[in-house]
């Protein structure tokens, strides 16, 4: 490991299926994260996609180089599931947040999901979310009525 640089906090895993038409707003709600991108490693993979989704990745990897953007190409259709395996492989920092590329997320969210989980030690930090229509309607999805830590130190509570 070269310790001249600067340890990742946060490894971003986007996959991306024909994704061109969400890329822009996506990745500029990456851009914009109050938590700085200096803290961040983003991995966007390629889900074999047919439009030009390559293509737009490769030309963001070149255009922020100072940004630790890692970008895979897929040989195969290997769904959400399998690009998030497959760059799992790739990821460095101690937190992994998976967002799809038809995502956008707020500028303060992957610096609040990072305090709460170092704050709390928490291996895994989830909030809720909202279905953007693209018209100005959003609708809340919650998968939980409140704030909670749920805390799992017997192998016996741990599902395999």
């Amino acid at each position: 490991m070269n310790w001249c640089r600067k340890m990742k906090k946060v490894t971003i895993i986007i996959p991306c299926h024909n994704s061109v038409k969400y890329l822009d707003e996506c990745w500029e709600s990456v851009l914009n994260q109050t938590i700085g991108l200096d803290n961040l490693q983003v991995i966007m993979v390629d889900d074999a996609s047919t439009d030009d989704t390559w293509e737009v990745l490769c030309a963001l990897e070149s255009e922020y180089p100072a940004i630790a953007i890692i970008v895979i190409k897929a040989g195969e259709h290997v769904g959400p599931g399998g690009a998030r395996n497959l760059a799992l492989s790739y990821a460095s920092a101690p937190y992994v947040a998976m967002i799809d590329s038809d995502d956008w997320v707020s500028a303060d969210y992957f610096e609040k999901m990072y305090i709460m989980a170092v704050d709390n030690d928490c291996d895994i930090v989830c909030c809720n979310a909202y279905r953007d229509f693209g018209d100005g309607r959003r609708f809340p999805i919650q998968y939980h009525d409140e704030s909670r830590l749920v805390v799992i130190d017997r192998s016996e509570e741990r599902r395999v």
